[in-house]
This record gives structure tokens, sequence and C-alpha cells, in this order.
């Protein structure tokens, strides 16, 4: 499905996806997660980052223990040109731990 800004524009996402951006083309070595506790939320982000070209993994509750292995070892894998994952926050409850990461977007903080 072809996303268009009407399906994730807001000013929230705005900023987000600016920031990001210029993480993102800096070229820097580290990683970025992106986290809210909605997945609704995060279902906007990705859609925004679906717009921009920017491939990523997304980290849920809904996951498999084999699927969740699979996305925390592609992140973490150095070679890997994705640098970018979304998480939904209580995953960290489950053991997420991330050690790739340099930067977090906390969407909606506690």
């Amino acid at each position: 499905m072809e996303e268009t800004e009407k399906d994730w524009h807001s000013t929230r996402v705005n900023k987000l996806i600016e920031q990001f951006l210029s993480l993102h083309e800096s070229k820097s070595e580290g990683k970025i997660i992106i986290t809210d506790e909605f997945l609704q939320t995060l279902d906007v982000v990705s859609n925004a980052l679906r717009a921009t070209g920017i491939e990523f993994p997304e980290f849920d509750g809904h996951m498999t223990l084999k699927e969740r292995d699979a996305v925390r070892e592609r992140f973490d894998d150095p070679e890997d040109k994705v640098r970018v994952m979304l998480v939904i926050i209580q995953c960290f409850g489950l053991g997420l731990t991330l050690v790739q990461a340099t930067n977090m977007f906390i969407l909606t903080p506690r």
C-alpha cells in the first residue's frame, strides 16, 4: 500500500522524522530505537518511515520468541544496514537488551 503524508501527518511525528533524518543522514555508526507504549503510535511512525524509504524492523509483544530473536540479532549485527528499530516499550520488560543503539526516541514518556 502506498503511504501518503495524510496517513502519518502530525506535529509530533513530523518533528520525530526531522530529527531522525538528521541523525540517519549523519552516517554515524550508532543505531536508533524509536519506542512508545502504544502500538497505534508506532503504526503512524512506521507509515512515516516507509514514506521516507527507510528500512526498519519492528519488535512487539505479538511476535513469537523466534521472530523476536531474529529481529534483535539483525539489529545487533554491525554489518546490517538497518539503523533503526521500532519497539513497543513493554518489550523491554521481556528481556530486550540492545547494545548497538546509541540514540533513542521515546514518544510517550511514562
